[in-house]
């Protein structure tokens, strides 16, 4: 059986620094062919314009979201991230942590003052506590038990004064007789007048 040369020694093949006498692409592709035991595949080029006075604009999907997303971060992060660090480091280095004294006899101590750094204490001062916050929620809740109580206590009332009828409800106008009495003293001396005058 007849074995092909590797191609640097195929005699269909020349030596690439013999610029005069290079094979064409279509006969390399047939030596490459037939080293690899392959049939023939014809390798064409074909010449294409691209307008060399400008550079071809590419269409490709827009970044406009990233950008903005980008965008917004590197604001956030110099509005809020650097003067928190910046802040956090001026405390640490020139503040430092508090140190335990003696408290003076007339003096009482506020809860916030007992955490060690000062960002803590500010927190401490100003944020609302967890069992500060318990108690609100628990007063939340007394307030909401106690106007449930009083809508059970005011239906039992309605329900109380619509079986007995003997009492005037939230709705009753109370109205005043002094009109009335007037208008009937009218009518009398009225009557009386016409009878004196014969009428």
């Amino acid at each position: 059986m007849h074995r092909p040369l590797p191609l640097h020694q195929n005699r269909d093949v020349l030596p690439s620094h013999d610029w005069k006498h290079q094979p064409s692409i279509q006969h390399l592709g047939f030596c490459i062919a037939k080293t690899n035991h392959l049939p023939y595949i014809s390798v064409t080029v074909q010449q294409t314009r691209q307008a060399g006075t400008h550079h071809v604009m590419h269409v490709t999907a827009t970044k406009w979201v990233y950008h903005l997303w980008k965008d917004l971060a590197y604001f956030y992060v110099m509005l809020g991230a650097i003067p928190a660090s910046l802040l956090i480091l001026y405390h640490h280095v020139y503040v430092g942590p508090a140190t335990l004294k003696e408290t003076p006899q007339d003096y009482t101590p506020k809860e916030y003052e007992y955490y060690q750094y000062p960002i803590q204490r500010f927190l401490a001062k100003y944020w609302p506590s967890y069992q500060e916050k318990y108690e609100i929620q628990l007063h939340k809740l007394y307030q909401e038990d106690y106007k449930r109580r009083m809508r059970i206590l005011e239906k039992k009332v309605g329900q109380l004064m619509k079986s007995r009828a003997d009492y005037k409800g939230a709705y009753y106008v109370p109205m005043s007789d002094k009109y009335i009495n007037r208008m009937q003293a009218d009518i009398k001396d009225a009557h009386k007048h016409n009878e004196y005058n014969g009428v």
